[in-house]
């Protein structure tokens, strides 16, 4: 088997608050200057059952007080681009498993969101580094809308493959040097078969909305304003 580690709109009326524009909640990008080379570790679909690299990883992140509302995760990987033949793109991948998980006291729980896309449901962009074995890197940016509450949580992200028994090319997470420097990986694809691990960071974002934000003191005053443009109008009819 290959090594695991690879070279790779304002509110009209008081009371309605939060944010129409997303933002990142929370970042851990693929960090490495355009045209350089990434490292990554191995990971397929959970819930593929090994067919491939035999492995699937999973990062942790932490959801603030109020909650999040999300609506897009985004994520950078390469094809490792050894097998028979060897393909440097994203051929040998027909779609990507994308799950959030929670935490147990023993460490990844249970999957709460997510599920297979097909790969022609992302935006996949190409980011002009290479992995160490000549696979190209792509952004992955999927859309999505879901509620975290406040806790902690992990993301799992695996490839599923085109080409199964251990055949063709293996996809790998990118890493990312922001982060706590842990992870899990499973390699029995069980909810019991998660462990943790130190040295490394996936490569990975979030973006959406917080829950119960407070609108900065501008918006409130546009709307007090339209409001109270509101209730002058009635008084005059």
């Amino acid at each position: 088997m290959r090594s695991l580690r690879v070279l790779s709109i304002v509110a009209a009326c008081v009371g309605v608050v939060g944010s129409a524009n997303a933002v990142i909640l929370y970042s851990q990008p693929s960090d490495t200057a355009v045209g350089g080379t990434v490292i990554g570790s191995y990971s397929e679909a959970l819930s593929q059952g090994g067919t491939s690299s035999g492995v699937t990883q999973a990062d942790n992140f932490t959801v603030g007080s109020g909650g999040w509302n999300v609506s897009k995760i985004r994520f950078w990987g390469f094809s490792d681009a050894a097998g028979t033949p060897g393909y440097p793109d994203l051929t040998n991948f027909s779609a990507f498993e994308v799950n959030v998980l929670t935490i147990s006291n023993t460490g990844v729980g249970t999957v709460i969101q997510g599920g297979v896309v097909p790969k022609a449901s992302f935006t996949i962009t190409p980011t002009g580094n290479v992995g160490g074995l000549g696979g190209y890197e792509y952004e992955f940016e999927l859309n999505v809308n879901f509620n975290l509450a406040a806790g902690a949580y992990f993301l799992n992200v695996g490839a599923v493959h085109t080409v199964t028994g251990g055949l063709g090319d293996w996809w790998a997470w990118s890493a990312s040097d922001t982060g706590d420097d842990q992870f899990a990986f499973n390699s029995d694809f069980t909810s019991s078969g998660w462990n943790s691990f130190q040295g490394t960071n996936m490569a990975f974002e979030i973006e959406g909305d917080t829950v119960n934000a407070v609108p900065e003191p501008f918006t409130m005053a546009l709307g007090l304003g339209a409001a109270g443009a509101y209730i002058r109008r009635r008084r005059r009819k």
